[in-house]
This record gives C-alpha cells, sequence and structure tokens, in this order.
C-alpha cells in the first residue's frame, strides 16, 4: 500500500472496521502523509431495510425466506451477515439457531482478537473487563452502583476501567450512546458470555455467573438476569448446553419474588419481562405462581409528601407483558393466553389506551399478518371455546369472544417502528378471502352463531358483535387504496354469512334486545351495502319478528327504522316517529302498570346488550307519556318501589311530559317522590321541573317545588332546579330571581349554573343589572372563596362584568388570593388557568391603572413569597401581552431605591411571554437596576427573565432540537455579541445562547442512534 501510495498517479480505496484506522494512520504516516490529507467515510449501522437488501442478495433462492432473521440479527456487522449467509447457503448453519451458533461464537471471538491486537504498542484489555461487560451491558457507567459492579466483578478500579473502555472504542469493539456502552456487533457480547460461563470443553459452568450476580448491584444486576437469560436460550436451541446457564440466578429470582411485597414484585417483573421470550417455561411457572398467590399491599413514600400504595392488582397488571413474550412460543400459548384471560376478563381499562391490557395482547395475538392466517389463530379459537364451556354464571366485562374480532378482518396493517428517526409508520394491507382465511373465518362465526342464542344476554350481543365485523368490506385504513374488485372478492362470502343469520333469525327465538342489536348491525348495509348485500340484508330485516316486545325494545333504544319498511320516508324524524306510534297503537289496550313492567324488563336487557342507557329511550317515553300520562304515574310508582332499577333513569321525562300533558299529576308526583327522599329520584324532580322542563309556564304549586328543591341539600339537586330560571324567567322575573339568590352557591358548579342564569341575552331573559346590589355583593364575596373560578361560564361573566367594572374584578381576584389559604387539596385553583373569555382589561383608558393596582399589591406585603408568586400570575392575567404599556408600568419600579420593588419587577418579569427577552434595551434597563441593589437582586431578575425566555408551549419533531431553542441560541448570541463587553446584559444573553445550546445537544444525545436497548 505505502509504494502504492507514493504513487502520486494511484487511487487507493480502502474499507475496514474501526480497528483498522490505527494501521491505516501508521502506514500513511510512513509514506509522508497525515490522515487528514485523505478522505475518511465513516459507514453507520445498516438500516434494517439496507440489511435485508444486502442479505438476499447473498442468499441463494431456496433459502431467501431466512433473509429478515439474518438481517436483523447481524444488521450492525456485515462481516456476520456475509459469513452467516454463506454457511446457511453451503448447509452448514441451521437458520433458526443463528444467534446462538458455535461457528458464529469461534467468528466473533476471532475478529475480537484481531482488533485488540492491532495496535502491539497499545495495553492488552483485560479478558475480566469484555466478560463484564457482555454480563452487565448496556452498562450505564453514570450510576454508581453499576462501578462498583465493574470493579467488584473485575478486580480493576473504575478509572482504569475507563482508560480500558476508550481503547475498545475507538477500535469499534464498544459503542457508547451518552453515559452507556456495549459491545457491537451484538452477538460478540453473547458470545464472550458464553465463553466465560461455560467451558468450552464439557459444557460445565465455571462459576463465572455466580461471581456476576454476586457482584452485580442496580441495573447491572438485572441486565446480567436479562443476557443470561437471552444466551441461555441460544444455547438450549444450538443445543449444545449440558445444563442451564440461568439456574442459578432464576433460582435467586424466584426465590425473591415469593418472599416480596407488591412493589417488589412489580419491578421483578419488569426484568422478567424482558426474558420472558427466552426462558418461557420458568416464566410461566412464576406467573402462574403468582396468581395463585396474590400479596398483601404496601404504602411507599414516592417523594414530596406523597405516598403510594401498591397492590396485587398492579402485580397482575405486570404480568401481562411477561405472559405477552410467553405467548409467542407455541408450546405455551394455551397456558399464556387463559392465564390472559384470566387477568383481562374483568379489567374495566379501554383497551386502546393501554397497549398491555391483557385483552388487547390476546386480539393482537389474534391478528392475520400480511401472509395470511397463523398457528396462534388456530390455537386462540379452541381456547376461547373453552373459556366460553367454563364461563361463570355471572357475566364477565368482557367475553371470550371479543379476543376473536381480528379473526373476522379484511384488511391489516404492519407497525414499523425506526428508532433513528422515531418514526412509527403503518403499512396497510389487504386480505383476500383465500380458502385458508375462509375457513378462520368459519371457525369464528361458528363459535359466534353458537353463542347468539345464549340465554345470557351479554355472551349473546359478544357473538352478534362478532358476526357484525364479519360483514365489513374493505374500507382503506392508513391510506390503503382499495378496488372495486377487492370488494367484489368478498361479497360472497359476506352475503352466505347474511343469509345464515337469516335463516339463524327464522330457526330460533332471539331476546328483543339481541334483535335490536342485529338491527342496528343490518341497518347500514340494507340501506348503503354494494349490490350483492343490500337486497340480502333488507330480507333479513324485513324477517326479524315485529311481536309488541319487539317493537317496544326497538323504540326504547331509539330505533333504528327498518329501511325496507320506511323506503318512502326520508326523513328520519319521521320514521322514528311513525316507528313510535305503531308501539304505541300495539300496546293501546294494555293496563298502565303492565307497559310501565314491560318497559322496565325491556330497558334492562337493552342495557345489558348496549351498557348504560345514555337517553336513547327518552324520545319514546316522552311521546308515550304526553299522549298517556297515566303511563308517566306508573313510571313513577313503580321507581318509587324499585329505585336501583332501570325506570328510574326514566322518571325526569316521566314528569316532564306530565308537566306539559297533565300538570296536576306531575306536581304531585314530583312531592310524593321527594318525600319519599332517596337523593337519586329527588335529582330525577329536579331535572324534570328545573333543567330539562321545556315550559316557561307555572303550573299550580310548582312554585313552591322550586323554592324547595333550590333549597335542597344536595348541589346537584341545586343545580338542576336551577335550570328552571332561564326557562321562567321571561314570565315570571321575579321567582327566577328569588330561586337564584335562594341560597349562595358553595361549589364551583353551582357558580357555572348562576353566572350562566344572569349571562343576559341571548343566553339568559336574566341579566346582572337584574339582581340588587345586596345579592350582587353577596355573590361576588361567595365568588371570592369558591375553590375555582376556572368554569366557562364564571368567565364569560367576569368578562361582562369588567367592560363596565374592570376595577371590581381586579379586586375580586386579589381578594381570592388573599381570603383562600393555601390548601394542597384537589380542585382548589385560587385563579383561572386561562380565560375561556378574556376580560377586556386593555380596552380601558386605566387599564395601566390596574396594572399599578396590582403590582403595589404585591409590593405591600415584601415578605409573602406566596404573594408575589400568585401576584405574578395575576399580573399576566390582566396584562396580557407584554407590550409598552405594561413594561412602562415595570419601568417605574427600576428607578426606586427600594430593593423590595426589584423582587416585585421579578415576580411580574417571570410570567412575561418568550418574545420580551429580545428587547435589549428593556432587559438592559431591567438588569442594571436589578445589578444595583446586589448580586441577590441582579441573581433574581436575571432568574425571572431567564424563566420567561425559556417558558411556553414548544412544538416540534420527536429526535430535532425545537425550532425556538435553535432561534434562542442564534438569536441570543447576536444580541450578546452587540452588547458592551463584561456588561451584565452580555453576560445574559450568553448565558441564554449557552443554555440553548445544551437542550440542542441534550435532545440529540437522548436520540438512541439504532435500535438497540440502551
Amino acid at each position: 500500500m505505502v509504494d502504492a501510495v507514493a504513487d502520486a498517479s494511484a487511487n487507493v480505496l480502502l474499507s475496514l472496521r474501526p480497528y483498522g484506522m490505527t494501521h491505516a494512520r501508521r502506514a500513511l504516516a510512513r509514506a509522508g502523509l497525515h490522515m487528514s490529507e485523505a478522505t475518511v467515510v465513516e459507514i453507520g449501522d445498516l438500516e434494517f431495510d439496507d440489511a435485508l437488501s444486502l442479505t438476499s442478495e447473498i442468499l441463494d433462492e431456496a433459502v431467501q425466506r431466512h433473509a429478515p432473521r439474518l438481517a436483523a440479527a447481524a444488521r450492525d456487522c456485515p462481516l456476520l451477515i456475509v459469513t452467516g449467509a454463506a454457511l446457511i447457503n453451503a448447509g452448514a448453519l441451521d437458520p433458526q439457531r443463528f444467534e446462538g451458533d458455535e461457528q458464529l461464537h469461534l467468528e466473533l471471538t476471532d475478529r475480537l482478537a484481531e482488533a485488540l491486537t492491532a495496535d502491539p504498542v497499545s495495553g492488552q484489555v483485560p479478558q475480566e473487563l469484555l466478560s463484564a461487560l457482555a454480563s452487565f451491558q448496556p452498562v450505564r457507567l453514570a450510576e454508581p452502583e453499576v462501578r462498583v459492579s465493574l470493579e467488584a466483578l473485575t478486580g480493576l478500579p473504575f478509572d482504569l476501567c475507563t482508560q480500558h473502555l476508550a481503547t475498545l472504542e475507538e477500535a469499534g469493539v464498544v459503542l457508547s450512546h451518552g453515559t452507556a456502552v456495549r459491545l457491537v456487533p451484538d452477538l460478540l457480547g453473547d458470545a464472550l458470555l458464553v465463553k466465560a460461563a461455560r467451558h468450552s470443553g464439557t459444557g460445565l459452568p465455571t462459576g463465572y455467573l455466580a461471581r456476576a450476580m454476586e457482584a452485580g448491584q442496580g441495573s447491572a444486576l438485572a441486565n446480567l438476569v436479562v443476557n443470561t437469560g437471552r444466551v441461555d436460550w441460544q444455547q438450549q436451541q444450538q443445543g449444545t448446553a449440558t445444563g442451564g446457564l440461568i439456574e442459578p440466578l432464576w433460582e435467586q429470582i424466584a426465590a425473591a419474588f415469593r418472599a416480596a411485597d407488591a412493589r417488589a414484585r412489580v419491578s421483578l417483573l419488569e426484568i422478567v419481562a424482558k426474558i420472558a421470550f427466552f426462558q418461557p417455561r420458568r416464566a410461566l411457572n412464576l406467573a402462574t405462581w403468582a396468581v395463585d398467590n396474590p400479596c398483601d399491599p404496601v404504602t411507599t413514600d414516592v417523594g414530596l409528601g406523597f405516598t403510594h400504595t401498591w397492590t396485587d392488582t398492579e402485580v397482575r397488571r405486570a404480568l401481562a407483558p411477561v405472559l405477552q413474550a410467553i405467548a409467542h412460543h407455541l408450546e405455551f400459548t394455551p397456558q399464556a393466553a387463559t392465564l390472559l384471560w384470566n387477568l383481562g376478563r374483568d379489567d374495566q381499562r379501554g383497551l386502546p389506551q393501554h397497549p398491555s391490557h391483557p385483552l388487547r395482547i390476546l386480539t393482537e395475538l389474534a391478528e392475520y399478518t400480511r401472509w395470511g392466517p397463523t398457528k396462534y389463530q388456530q390455537i386462540l379459537i379452541c381456547q376461547v371455546e373453552r373459556w366460553l364451556s367454563r364461563a361463570p354464571a355471572t357475566p364477565s366485562v368482557h367475553q371470550p369472544l371479543s379476543v376473536l374480532a381480528p379473526l373476522l378482518a379484511t384488511e391489516g396493517h404492519d407497525e414499523v417502528w425506526t428508532p433513528t428517526t422515531w418514526t412509527l409508520s403503518f403499512r396497510p394491507y389487504a386480505l383476500p378471502p383465500a380458502p385458508e382465511v375462509l375457513d378462520m373465518r368459519g371457525a369464528a362465526l361458528d363459535l359466534a352463531f353458537e353463542e347468539l342464542g345464549h340465554p345470557q344476554l351479554e355472551r349473546a350481543s359478544e357473538a352478534r358483535s362478532l358476526i357484525g365485523n364479519a360483514l365489513s368490506l374493505p374500507h382503506g385504513n392508513f391510506g390503503l387504496t382499495v378496488t372495486d374488485t377487492m370488494r367484489q372478492m368478498w361479497i360472497p362470502h359476506l352475503a352466505s354469512t347474511v343469509d345464515r343469520l337469516h335463516r339463524y333469525i327464522v330457526e330460533h327465538t332471539l331476546s328483543p334486545a339481541i334483535l335490536v342489536a342485529v338491527r342496528t348491525e343490518l341497518r347500514w348495509l340494507a340501506k348503503y351495502g354494494p349490490d350483492g348485500l343490500r337486497r340480502p340484508a333488507a330480507d333479513l330485516l324485513s324477517a326479524i319478528p315485529t311481536s309488541p316486545d319487539n317493537e317496544l325494545a326497538r323504540a326504547l333504544h331509539g330505533g333504528p327504522a327498518d329501511p325496507a319498511l320506511h323506503s318512502g320516508v326520508s326523513d328520519w324524524r319521521a320514521a322514528q316517529d311513525a316507528l313510535f306510534s305503531d308501539v304505541m297503537a300495539a300496546f293501546a289496550d294494555w293496563a298502565d302498570n303492565g307497559i310501565a313492567a314491560h318497559v322496565d324488563a325491556l330497558l334492562s336487557e337493552n342495557e345489558r346488550v348496549f351498557g348504560t342507557d345514555n337517553g336513547r329511550a327518552r324520545p319514546f317515553i316522552w311521546t308515550l307519556v304526553t299522549h298517556r300520562p297515566s303511563v308517566g304515574e306508573a313510571i313513577c310508582e313503580q321507581a318509587k318501589a324499585a329505585p336501583e332499577g332501570s325506570l328510574a333513569s326514566l322518571v325526569s321525562v316521566a314528569l316532564a311530559a306530565m308537566g306539559h300533558a297533565a300538570g296536576v299529576q306531575a306536581i304531585h308526583w314530583g312531592r310524593t317522590l321527594m318525600e319519599y327522599q332517596n337523593t337519586a329520584l329527588t335529582r330525577e324532580v329536579a331535572y324534570a321541573f328545573g333543567i330539562q322542563r321545556g315550559r316557561g309556564d307555572l303550573l299550580d304549586g310548582e312554585g313552591d317545588l322550586l323554592r324547595e328543591l333550590t333549597a335542597h341539600g344536595d348541589s346537584v339537586v341545586r343545580r338542576a332546579a336551577l335550570g328552571a330560571v332561564h326557562a321562567i324567567a321571561a314570565q315570571h322575573k321575579d321567582l327566577a330571581v328569588e330561586l337564584l339568590t335562594a341560597s349562595l352557591a358553595a361549589e364551583t358548579a353551582d357558580f357555572e349554573a348562576f353566572a350562566l342564569a344572569i349571562a343576559g341575552p341571548p343566553f339568559s331573559a336574566l341579566s346582572w343589572s337584574d339582581l340588587s346590589k345586596e345579592h350582587q355583593g353577596a355573590f361576588l364575596a361567595a365568588l371570592a372563596a369558591a375553590p375555582s373560578i376556572d368554569g366557562y361560564e364564571i368567565g364569560r361573566f367576569l368578562a361582562e362584568l369588567t367592560r363596565t367594572e374592570p376595577l371590581a374584578v381586579v379586586e375580586l381576584l386579589e381578594a381570592r388570593l388573599e381570603s383562600v389559604p393555601y390548601r394542597e387539596t384537589s380542585g382548589h385553583s385560587p385563579l383561572p388557568f386561562r380565560w375561556h373569555v378574556t376580560p377586556p382589561f386593555r380596552d380601558h383608558d386605566d387599564f395601566p391603572d390596574l396594572l399599578r393596582q396590582i403590582r403595589d399589591w404585591i409590593a405591600a406585603d415584601p415578605e409573602s413569597a406566596r404573594k408575589r408568586f400568585l401576584g405574578a400570575y395575576l399580573f399576566k392575567l390582566v396584562a396580557g401581552p407584554y407590550d409598552a404599556r405594561v413594561t412602562d408600568v415595570i419601568d417605574e419600579y427600576l428607578d426606586d431605591s427600594d430593593p423590595v420593588k426589584i423582587k416585585v419587577v421579578a415576580a411580574m418579569l417571570s410570567k412575561a411571554q418568550r418574545t420580551l427577552v429580545w428587547d435589549v434595551e428593556f432587559v438592559r434597563r431591567c438588569l442594571r437596576a436589578a445589578d444595583r441593589h446586589g448580586e441577590d437582586s441582579l441573581k433574581s431578575v436575571r432568574g425571572a427573565l431567564y424563566g420567561a425566555g425559556i417558558g411556553g408551549t414548544r412544538w416540534g419533531t420527536p429526535g430535532q432540537p425545537y425550532p425556538d431553542d435553535v432561534e434562542q441560541h442564534t438569536k441570543a448570541s447576536e444580541l450578546a455579541d452587540g452588547c458592551t463587553s463584561g456588561s451584565v446584559e452580555e453576560q445574559f444573553y450568553r448565558d441564554l445562547a449557552d443554555s440553548a445550546l445544551h437542550r440542542i445537544q441534550d435532545v440529540t444525545d437522548e436520540l438512541p442512534p439504532d435500535g438497540r436497548d440502551w
């Protein structure tokens, strides 16, 4: 090479790993050249797609299917890709055992020896350090426990360890990220750990792992367990192990887990989750024991005076990721799936919000791949069938069939996470109705049809939902282009499913609620579905029996109307009215109590199928009671007899309808229910005559009833009754004011109701001026002591009051800060977090005087840190943006000789918008005025300006610096260059630029350079 370099006409291209740089430097030096004269291009790890491309290029056609596994395992070492692919092509390497292959381990250790002997002048890196790195990686050097672990295992002081680490990093054998280091390529660490832990000749343990566990602390010990579990699995897969490497470690983990409290169990399970895939049998045994042996709760201090109670519920939730890893082994999928089902069936957390929810893990396991069905799906179908046969008499929150919902999909997507760019990509695909896919769907549908007629409505409802999922065509999620051909392929299968459901409904008697649910599934298809599905769906709807119970259940659900029966009615409301009329006619000869009892029974069934009624039954009950008030009386009477039943939720609409159609009965039943002294029923009465009344007139005795309700001890009753003020104020203003002022508001919601009632046109017939001065003063005094004034209606009231009495609003806010003591109770907030409706303080000519009022109020109590802190928020709320009018008010305190006023200046500046720091002249005046009062004053003002400069909300791209930080670094540096050298303002801008630079670097350093666990 030297001779070639000496020839000026020669071009030399060298490709080498980092540890070859030393040889290159020395060779160039002998030729009289410096490294800087050569062009050096550093190439990082291959991205997965690039590694896959390289692997696919080398592998023979017959073994191309193994390319993804080889690319994933060796993408950080192209040498291994080439070597591994060659061995696979030659039949010398089983691709399924790639990670544990002995030949590759020998290749790695040989290359390591080459790296460490590349520079004979440098000192030899101790084998003990390499083995320790392999054991504890990723090695987080900033943690004291890790440094102690390294020293104990290697026998080397930490300063010598760091010197050797520098040598290894320069040689390209160690990769660092922040303060963490690890060996590269990844398989090198595994090879070294096996070499240290197992004798190469006999395969017997060397005792190294026992020493490592004794030395390990903190994350080093946790990583030791994870790394050992992984290489033990590789050895077992290779068939070279004579005994489990991890066994001594696992025995200690299991013993510690059994003796641990809830908090310690959760911590241990976080470690177990990382190795559960590699040690599925051991992890499954531990998880089974944990489920069968719940632990006692433990309360611990979590800092800042707060405590947290760890319970067995958190332990059970921590088991889910462990079982998720185990379930990927087909041998253990049935047991893991059953444990996940038992853990998740009564877990009320939402699946979308909780990725580790046991039911979400099961549904993800039941998904197709872009290549079609999986063996996991077959196993889950068998398990769901078993769970159904063992289901308890009391229905669980979730039903077993819900696990199989993904099997009815017609499209799917892959999720690809790219850690180098923090990018989550969704790659959609359509599923064709291939025979294997249809077989899988058929097995799931067979279970659903078996369950559809189950007497437990929750199970039948889940079956109906699963069948409904089977009737969906591809929609085109995540940008998937769905062609007509792709949809047409599915129509015959979907039509056969509709026909099967049609036959089932004709041949079986189903619950009215289930039939309503079937209607909701088929309604869209019958009206808007494609040719080939629309007619079968409409025929199915026509086949549903129209018995009185079925129609009443449908009316209580608010419909839906059948497209086939109401094809000539385009207006949905008219179709609903027609349905209601038909139902009332069907029950015309029924007794009132019988109708009420039927409503109760069918509404209860509807709630079991659709969940708690959120008002769907109200339109029909309103129509029914308006035409037949005596049914409303029957509903009230039966609700009184069973206030916990379904009818209780219909009392308010029944009373309101009776108020329109039969006023005397409405008042009678309102008082009767109030006398029963059941809070839930009294609230229903308040709703009926208050916020839901819909009438401006007053019935005989209704005024007294409203007076009693607005004075009730329950705040919900009071607020609901105050809703009557809006309706009656136009005709009965005196009574409206009386009701409104009958009792002082006590809770935030009470103030919201009061503020809405006096909002004035167009929101209310009452306005602030309709209240007497006494009532106005009483409300403002109560508002000053309220727990919070964050509500929208309160904010709008204060904005309106500011138009005429801005000083009164400022004094009210100051009074809140003075009269409400500091409390750490939930919901207590002396000032609004933000204005929902901005009060027009700035529109007044005396706006500066309002700011002076707040400024001087803060200064009146110079020793109160709390007053300065909250006063600064108040100043910001009133000031809005800190423009010239605001800074002029602040400026007035800068020339004063009183150091207390500098503290007030700092408080006011701390809440300024970020752009204020670019006003160089103002910043200079503030800093120099503070400097005249000493170092403490200067620090206070500098800190306030710094806080303003970095405050506010920021937006950016993950993994990239915030644009605000980049702008701040550039702008602050420019301003510092323009300031007088050595001045306080120059130092401020230098520090501001440096802090922005540090944040930029922090973001860059925090971004993992690859997909490794750091």
